[in-house]
């Protein structure tokens, strides 16, 4: 039986439930896709000419604006978007360090608590360090953890984010201290791939384990 002759056996109640299906679908795409922008912050100030581009797009119109243009203003507003979250974020973050005991306040904006006091030696910027690291996001999401796969870091001070760097030429060996670092000492505006935010300050509790002294030139 051809999909033409089923078709034609089927009853016009069955034939509007399937355009009422379909229209369904088609209204909860718009939902989704509108949910969806302002789960991220979007507010659809206008929705006239929100529709009109729909509209303009999905008819194959000549758009207001080029493609390259949309693209570039959407880039645009999500990090205005994001810059204004982690600036949030951080005020917020740094407020609540301000009112705890224990907590020193670095000229660099980096605040730090000593959890365990070392007594061996401090880094130089051009050493290699061993360090123990779980780096956190302000509420808590964990994007490394060298105690996951028990595993300890070998790396040259200088490749660590600034804020960190700072911290770490403080530190002796045997230390333990929780860092917390403004965005702009972490991974700024761009963020780290999937795992940091663009503009998001950090959290890391760091236990330096041993200094490697860089070779004398």
């Amino acid at each position: 039986m051809s999909v033409t002759m089923y078709a034609q056996t089927k009853t016009p109640a069955q034939l509007a439930k399937e355009k009422a299906d379909a229209d369904t679908l088609q209204y909860a795409l718009g939902v989704y896709m509108v949910k969806s922008l302002q789960k991220n912050g979007v507010i659809i100030s206008n929705p006239a000419m929100f529709q009109k581009a729909v509209d303009d797009v999905l008819t194959k119109k000549k758009l207001m604006i080029s493609e390259g243009s949309a693209e570039s203003r959407i880039n645009n507003f999500q990090n205005a978007i994001n810059s204004e979250k982690g600036l949030m974020m951080e005020q917020m973050l740094f407020a609540e360090l301000n009112k705890q005991s224990g907590i020193v306040r670095m000229p660099s904006g980096v605040n730090y608590a000593v959890v365990t006091k070392g007594t061996g030696r401090n880094p130089e910027p051009e050493d290699t360090v061993l360090i123990n690291i779980v780096g956190k996001l302000p509420d808590g999401t964990v994007f490394i953890d060298s105690d996951k796969n028990k595993q300890s870091f070998l790396i040259l001070v200088k490749d660590l984010v600034l804020g960190l760097q700072d911290a770490v030429l403080r530190m002796k060996e045997g230390s333990v201290w929780r860092v917390f670092v403004p965005a702009a000492l972490g991974f700024g505006a761009s963020g780290n791939g999937s795992t940091v935010p663009p503009y998001t300050p950090l959290v890391y509790d760091i236990g330096l384990i041993s200094v490697r002294p860089a070779k004398a030139k």
